[in-house]
């Protein structure tokens, strides 16, 4: 099993290839850990946004790679990083 909190996306991507993970319990892992780290009391407070429908994206997919479909590595961080540059300064 691999271990999310420190891998790379490219061995993320591996691992869903391996069906070691969906990108459902991905977004599941990332949404936790959000809640652990940024928006507790006392948190970073350094994520101003979360896309209310990531779960419902996750599982289209996770549909389109049983299907065969796999989407290229930037899907999984260019809303994050888009996020990222437009409030750095």
């Amino acid at each position: 099993m691999i271990n999310m909190q420190g891998a790379t996306i490219l061995e993320l991507q591996d691992a869903m290839n391996q069906k070691q993970i969906t990108a459902r319990e991905l977004v599941l892992f990332y949404l936790s850990r959000i809640a652990q780290i940024d928006q507790c009391e006392g948190g970073l407070n350094a994520v101003l946004e979360i896309n209310p429908d990531a779960l419902f994206i996750a599982d289209m997919l996770d549909h389109e790679r049983k299907e065969g479909r796999v989407r290229q590595l930037i899907t999984w961080n260019s809303h994050y990083v888009k996020r990222y540059n437009q409030y750095r300064g």
